[in-house]
């Protein structure tokens, strides 16, 4: 009787799953990666149908399985052998009904030790894991996808306004993202929380759909990306888990407390990429309406300061300043006069930037503040 054992990484024993010797002839074995997150803010995590159905072909090529815990710092918790170590077609029917009955536990074995939360970068260690070893590879994410850190980094959901393929693009010309030629991938629990994160709208639900699939397959994973609906069960979640930031949209602007400081990245205003001109003019002029109407109504001079993520080549900092005036002629449409709004372009010389680690962090860098000249 083979007994579910745990080994931990670097650790020499039988396997994870109590697995020895080599499996019947026709298996020829892969690479499966289970990518899990079991932390605060997702549901606990748990094996779907869809999860379970990709495990059990796992179990029948004989694959090598590897874990991955999706922390702020994640790493690889344990790993094993799933070939059946029987001889005949009716013992191994029974390994993998065996084995697949075991494996739920092992989903909520390991929960966050760090805090934060980066699925994108716990994928690429699965693909470090995983990516030299022989035959057929997949990678199994059990995440919400909220990243609260690394390079897809979503503390504000904003950045999922922005062109989804035009971020797997930057990730993967910029290096951050795993190469993953060959690998398919099934993502579980995509958009689903727990508090205190709040739950996505159905707007928000689908861009993080889109997102995923499309820095997944920009990155070479084999198309399509398979997202699947299973929920994952509802409850609390332990607050002896690591704290993990909630991820949220600004708060709209409030036109009564206009003395004070107002910032909209590019994904809220809509610019294209590195240009001034905007995808969706209808975005900008939603976005800026009631502070227009509000800063029309007070007779308040504004200041509009366009920023960048990176330095630009020139000091006169072009692409900044022509976003502050791109900005102002929508101020202007919805009402308010020219002659009360200047513009200055002053590229990353302003407070609060910081380098950013990777395009969807840079999204929060190119900005168009607003600063209205309240009377002392």
């Amino acid at each position: 009787m083979h007994v579910l054992r745990i080994v931990t990484v670097g650790l020499v024993s039988a396997g994870l799953l109590g697995l020895t010797g080599c499996g019947p002839a026709e298996q020829h074995g892969g690479a499966t990666a289970l990518v899990i997150g079991n932390r605060q803010n997702m549901p606990a995590p748990t094996l779907t149908q869809a999860a379970s159905t990709a495990l059990k072909g796992a179990i029948e090529r004989g694959d090598r399985l590897v874990i991955v815990s999706v922390t702020g710092e994640p790493r690889v918790v344990a790993q094993s052998n799933l070939a059946c170590p029987y001889g005949t077609t009716k013992a191994c029917e029974q390994f993998t009904k065996q084995r697949l009955a075991e494996i739920p536990s092992i989903v909520t074995k390991y929960p966050a030790d760090a805090k934060e939360a980066s699925l994108f970068s716990a994928i690429k260690v699965a693909r470090d894991n995983i990516s030299s070893l022989d035959g057929p590879k997949q990678i199994i994410t059990i995440d919400s996808g909220l990243d609260t850190t690394g390079p897809l980094t979503m503390k504000d959901l904003s950045v999922l306004d922005s062109d989804p393929v035009a971020i797997g693009k930057e990730l993967k010309a910029g290096h951050y993202s795993p190469d993953l030629n060959g690998i398919s991938v099934l993502m579980t629990g995509l958009g689903q929380t727990a508090a205190p994160q709040g739950r996505l709208t159905s707007p928000d639900s689908a861009r993080l759909t889109a997102l995923w699939t499309d820095v997944l397959s920009e990155a070479g994973a084999v198309k399509p990306v398979q997202i699947a609906p299973d929920s994952l069960p509802a409850g609390p979640r332990a607050a002896s888990l690591p704290t993990v930031g909630v991820t949220k949209r600004p708060a709209p602007p409030n036109p009564k407390n206009l003395c004070r400081q107002f910032r909209f990245n590019e994904a809220q205003l809509g610019f294209a990429p590195d240009k001034a001109t905007f995808v969706d003019r209808n975005r900008a002029r939603d976005a800026l309406r009631d502070l227009a109407k509000g800063l029309k109504e007070t007779g308040f001079n504004v200041v509009l300061t366009g920023t960048t993520a990176y330095k630009e080549n020139n000091p006169a900092n072009p692409l900044s300043k022509a976003r502050a005036n791109a900005a102002k002629g929508i101020l202007v449409e919805l009402g308010m006069s020219a002659q009360r709004i200047l513009t200055q372009g002053v590229g990353i010389d302003w407070t609060g930037y910081r380098h950013p680690d990777g395009p969807v962090e840079a999204i929060s860098m190119r900005l168009v503040l607003m600063d209205p000249t309240c009377p002392r």
